[in-house]
């Protein structure tokens, strides 16, 4: 769904775990990434959220930095899906 700027997003993957060490302590939440222009993975954040509308990621986070994201319109990889 994202292939025109799914390099992008994997480098970006690769090269944030590289640049930070995690602490003790981390967080999974989720984050809005937003968005103008029409798509069918566009997600209604709520009428009373500053955000507005966008794109919705899965994201490992530790003292406000994100290390990793995972888009929720990205089909899940295989090895995950054979762990349950």
């Amino acid at each position: 769904p994202n292939f025109k700027v799914n390099e992008f997003f994997n480098w970006l993957r690769y090269i944030w775990k590289e640049a930070w060490e995690m602490g003790p302590t981390v967080s999974a939440d989720e984050q809005t990434c937003s968005m103008q222009g029409k798509s069918q993975y566009k997600t209604r954040c709520g009428k009373y959220k500053r955000i507005g509308d966008g794109l919705q990621t899965d994201a490992i986070a530790d003292d406000g930095y994100t290390y990793d994201f995972y888009f929720r319109n990205e089909p899940v990889a295989k090895k995950w899906i054979s762990l349950g």
